[in-house]
């Protein structure tokens, strides 16, 4: 005798979705799909019931069906991990009523002599992105002879998630049919293959309009500067099919270095270019506004962002160290040297020129203001900025300005009037007037203290920065975000003990020279 079902509500539930999932309409399939994609959840034996219908709509001929199957499939797999081996073995069953699952069936189609029917089957596989479908491809790619079908599936082939796909698509980069190189390098524009660039390079001299747009689409990834100088010949041509390759390019990679080509396309002597520049135009292709629109090239890189970030913290961990043991003229003097060099580095470009010329500022109030270490986040407002583009390492930058802020916040906290008194009197220091030897020395510790401690504020901003390009881990993005938090936390922890043994430390220090009270400070300086 069986036992009864504890919960027959949620069993009824289940077996209602799996009778939609075998014989309901393509309407109700997909209302449930996109239920269970965004909001629903089932059970493990739901789950497991339902896994390999499931799968079987991902090659469904609408595309609505398609899309909120991939993405119930993506979410029960998550949910439930231990699916994900049974799911490769549920890919070969039989589907409902016997007939053969709608994988298998496109596999065949492939092989059928319409090229109409197979572009159809080859649209549905590679759009599922099921990563057990590269070696079936392959075997199809490597046999097949027309060259329409062959064109058609290396354009598509990297749609699926596997590491080998770029070097299969290299292969046909020396094919003898332009339409399948052109395709080719379409396909290997939406993965990442740094490797072959200079196969990019050379192929944007080609004779092809196709190819040579393709190509000139895959390098902008890898070196902007040539892929521009290769855009800018196709829209000198005097081919109007090398112009329109070229705009074609240009609407799809619009940027601001990419921007002036528009003239370019403007003053052609075709009306279908004239028109299209002036289309991209309308659309926003021009943003002259944005401070990013650099008229002597490219907007910085993040690369050039950190690097002019670094150079600021080093310039000013410099002066800092020197102020007590050079004379005020020879400091200022390195201070003009070492910014003028900084500003003419960066002079090429008006953005960061700008850039440079402000962190010069930045970087003279940090020495002798008197608002100390708080232009530390302004240097990182000019290089690195909160806001910018997904692309952008948006999780260590946030780190970075957190600990910024926070450090700024506990070097004032941890500030008393002794400090502040001490300050006082370094500034107050002339040639005719000068603190005896005792506060001196003292003075001395404290300005000192302050370049080991923007030191810590900049090394522990650059390590949150860095720490992942310097300390690469392949785990699950979990343990990234776990090991950046401990680094956090760790900077901010010596950050703090170090502002401790400082405040304890000079408190002992003034007191051991009677000095523990601003009136008292005050009597050992000059009259």
């Amino acid at each position: 005798m069986s036992l009864p079902d504890p919960n027959p509500a949620a069993s009824r539930w289940g077996a209602t979705i799996l009778a939609i999932l075998t014989d309901g309409t393509a309407e109700e399939r997909r209302a449930i799909l996109e239920f269970l994609a965004c909001h629903g959840r089932l059970s493990e034996e739901e789950a497991r019931a339902c896994l390999p219908r499931i799968q079987n709509l991902v090659f469904h001929p609408e595309a609505e069906i398609r899309y909120f199957a991939r993405k119930a499939v993506q979410r029960l797999l998550e949910e439930y991990k231990e699916l994900g081996s049974e799911a490769l073995a549920d890919s070969g069953e039989l589907a409902m009523g016997g007939a053969l699952p709608s994988r298998e069936v496109l596999l065949r189609k492939i092989r059928l002599g319409s090229r109409y029917v197979v572009f159809e089957a080859l649209e549905r596989l590679t759009e599922s992105g099921d990563p057990t479908l590269f070696m079936p491809l392959v075997e199809f790619l490597e046999q097949e002879t027309d060259l329409y079908k062959i064109s058609y599936l290396v354009r598509r082939l990297s749609r699926i998630p596997d590491p080998r796909v770029p070097d299969i698509l290299a292969k046909y980069l020396d094919h003898q049919d332009f339409r399948v190189v052109a395709n080719a390098l379409e396909g290997l524009a939406e993965v990442s293959t740094p490797h072959l660039q200079e196969r990019f390079a050379a192929l944007a001299a080609s004779p092809d309009h196709r190819v040579r747009a393709a190509a000139i689409r895959a390098l902008l990834r890898y070196d902007r500067a040539r892929a521009r100088a290769a855009l800018e010949g196709m829209l000198r041509s005097d081919s109007v099919a090398f112009q329109e390759a070229g705009m074609h390019v240009l609407r799809r990679a619009i940027a601001p270095d990419l921007e002036p080509l528009l003239d370019l396309a403007v003053n052609s002597r075709f009306p279908s270019i004239r028109l299209g520049a002036l289309e991209i135009s309308r659309q926003g292709g021009r943003k002259s506004a944005r401070p990013t629109d650099v008229p002597g090239g490219p907007p910085p890189t993040e690369a050039q962002r950190e690097r002019g970030l670094l150079t600021s913290f080093g310039l000013t961990i410099l002066l800092m160290t020197l102020s007590t043991y050079v004379s005020h003229g020879m400091l200022l003097n390195i201070y003009l040297g070492g910014a003028s060099l900084f500003v003419l580095m960066h002079r090429r470009h008006e953005a960061t020129f700008a850039r440079a010329v402000a962190s010069a500022a930045f970087i003279a109030c940090l020495v002798w203001g008197d608002v100390r270490y708080l232009p530390a986040l302004g240097l990182l407002a000019i290089w690195l900025p909160l806001t910018g583009t997904r692309e952008r390492p948006w999780r260590t930058r946030l780190a970075a300005w957190m600990f910024a802020a926070l450090a700024v916040g506990l070097t004032h906290l941890f500030r008393d009037e002794n400090l502040h008194t001490l300050d006082l009197v370094w500034a107050m220091i002339t040639p005719t007037r000068q603190p005896d030897a005792a506060l001196e020395g003292i003075l001395v510790q404290v300005v000192r203290f302050r370049w080991i401690l923007f030191a810590v504020i900049a090394v522990g901003v650059t390590l949150l920065l860095k720490l992942d390009r310097w300390f690469p881990i392949e785990a699950q993005p979990q343990t990234a975000r776990r090991r950046l938090l401990i680094a956090f936390l760790a900077a901010l922890l010596v950050l703090l003990a170090l502002l401790i043994v400082q405040r304890v430390g000079m408190k002992m220090l003034l007191s051991m020279h009677g000095m523990g009270t601003p009136t008292l400070i005050l009597k050992h300086f000059g009259d």
